[in-house]
């Protein structure tokens, strides 16, 4: 996928599944304090050390939800794809620091604010795979689809990712670039059988307000 377009996936917030109960078992807990206030207040002194206990219980039923499914939810959120829509909408995209921006973005929005907040370190592991050798890095002064590979490589990338069974418009169009600037037909791999994109976005763009 080129460095200056994105694609919006049909599940935007992989970590939903884990943030839906949890914040329902912490409106839970408001719940069942409520509840155990307003008996406690219209019960005579026999009844509030039962109440007092059915109520203790069942929050801490609640408690040891809430401690299981918390560092599940932290590790998700600390794991999501660098391509992060926001709020559940696939035209916003969210920085590191959790700063939203709305397609469309200029090239400097992309590369600038949105690049910087997740760029790796290069001691970082993620890039032993480079072997060591200098990695190059730099912010492209326009933007470079498959549209602009030269034709001969274009079209030795576009028939390797046909031939592997990629037929979405804009997946092709990706793999195409992918597999060029790679440099390995292996690159084509991870579009086979993919969804086609609910949302693609292209940089260069200027913002519109």
């Amino acid at each position: 996928m080129s460095s200056t377009s994105w694609l919006g996936g049909a599940t935007s917030n992989p970590c939903q599944a884990l943030e839906q109960p949890l914040s329902a078992l912490q409106h839970a807990l408001t719940v069942v304090s409520q509840a155990a206030g307003a008996d406690l207040a219209d019960a005579g002194p026999t009844q509030k050390p039962a109440i007092n206990a059915a109520a203790k219980k069942e929050l801490q039923e609640i408690d040891a939800q809430i401690a299981k499914l918390r560092p599940q939810l932290n590790a998700c959120q600390s794991k999501r794809d660098v391509v992060v829509n926001a709020n559940g909408n696939v035209h916003q995209l969210e920085t590191s620091d959790g700063t939203v921006l709305t397609t469309p973005l200029s090239l400097a929005d992309l590369h600038g604010h949105y690049r910087e907040s997740w760029r790796v370190a290069p001691a970082d592991p993620l890039l032993a795979d480079c072997g060591g050798a200098a990695i190059e890095h730099g912010s492209p002064t326009k933007p470079f689809l498959a549209r602009d590979l030269d034709t001969t490589i274009y079209n030795s990338a576009r028939a390797i990712c046909t031939n592997a069974g990629v037929k979405d418009p804009v997946l092709l169009d990706a793999c195409t670039l992918d597999v060029a600037v790679l440099g390995t037909a292996d690159a084509a791999t991870v579009y086979v059988g993919a969804p086609a994109p609910v949302a693609v976005g292209e940089a260069g763009q200027t913002k519109q307000g």
